[in-house]
């Protein structure tokens, strides 16, 4: 929940602190705006963040196996060329 709230305290914690601080004592404003910002971090992990998790889980495994076969590529060339070059295309006949 640390990284919801990391995004959210400035734009809402601030807004509703200078909203409501001429009509809330600033102990009670204080400890209102810090309980509203841990419950709507809150609602962020779990009706966005939680959800996402299988999705993104999956595109980030796709792409690490995607990474790793290409380094695999990679290395396969170099130990048959190890100066990493490729010999220049036959000029058109």
């Amino acid at each position: 929940m640390t990284y919801p709230i990391y995004l959210i305290h400035h734009a809402i914690g601030v807004t509703v602190i200078r909203e409501l601080s001429p009509t809330i004592p600033p102990k009670t404003l204080l400890i209102g705006t810090t309980l509203l910002m841990m419950l709507i971090a809150w609602l962020i992990h779990r009706c966005v963040e939680r959800p996402l998790v299988p999705f993104l889980k999956r595109g980030l495994t796709r792409a690490v196996t995607e990474m790793n076969s290409h380094g695999d590529q990679l290395r396969k060339r170099e130990r048959t060329d190890p100066s990493g070059l490729e010999p220049a295309p036959s000029p058109p006949r």
